[in-house]
């Protein structure tokens, strides 16, 4: 099997958010090899592209082996999460996925929607107000791909997951503010990387590093202008200006 094109661009497009210093500010229509080049805080870059391509190539030579598609839909799953999703960690930013083995609903559905693109397989990320997950076509079947468990994670669609999402799961997505949106959509790989990058705003707000935040909202409002994100740089605002008025005082 030969790793097409679109998953080394998906794959280097998702480490973008690695370096917000370098990527912030600079426009989207620049070559995105270029800024990924740029950045030397990635440990081994060039070997986790190429072991990441070697697991896709290993897993599509297993699939004549099972008997039918959602038994190599389960093996695919469970061995993706084996290798490489370890410990679920709220916010967790891509490059802990690969050095820690860290990850969160984002940056595990990115990893699965690369690795069954390249399978070959349909695919739609859904969002949720403080959730994404992956659905999966095979044929006439359709499964849901939930990253953050490991051991129940294929639903074989008939419910929609975000009515399989009980109170209490959906509390430790929302511990620190309660958006006015409410969302449910369909988003695409170009919007998903702009939720990776407000993840990790979101990430740096609650650090109380408000300029980073500010800077990783504006890469990710270039790959995903939301609503939520224009009220989020609000509240970031608010917070700028609250913290210049105490300098000055």
């Amino acid at each position: 099997m030969r790793i097409g094109t679109q998953t080394i661009l998906s794959f280097l497009a998702l480490v973008l958010i690695l370096n917000y210093s370098t990527y912030a500010g600079t426009s989207k229509d620049k070559d995105k090899s270029d800024i990924i080049l740029s950045h030397t805080d990635f440990p081994d870059l060039d070997n986790e592209q190429q072991s990441l391509n070697h697991f896709i190539e290993n897993l599509a030579q297993r699939k004549g082996k099972y008997k039918n598609e959602e038994s190599f839909i389960r093996y695919v799953f469970h061995k993706t999460h084996n290798k490489y999703l370890k410990h679920y960690v709220e916010q967790a930013p891509i490059d802990q996925l690969f050095t820690k083995g860290y990850y969160d609903c984002l940056t595990g559905t990115a990893l699965y929607l690369m690795i069954f693109e390249e399978l070959g397989y349909r695919h739609e990320v859904t969002e949720l107000d403080y959730h994404v997950y992956l659905t999966i076509s095979s044929g006439q079947k359709t499964y849901i791909i939930e990253s953050t468990d490991p051991l129940n994670g294929i639903i074989e669609s008939g419910d929609r997951l975000h009515e399989k999402i009980t109170p209490v799961e959906l509390e430790k997505y929302n511990s620190f503010y309660e958006y006015k949106s409410s969302i449910c959509n369909t988003i695409s790989v170009e919007q998903l990387i702009g939720l990776l990058n407000f993840n990790q705003a979101v990430k740096s707000y609650n650090d109380f590093n408000f300029a980073q935040a500010w800077n990783i909202l504006q890469t990710a409002k270039e790959h995903y202008p939301s609503e939520r994100m224009e009220e989020f740089e609000l509240l970031i605002l608010k917070e700028l200006n609250r913290s210049q008025t105490a300098s000055i005082e």
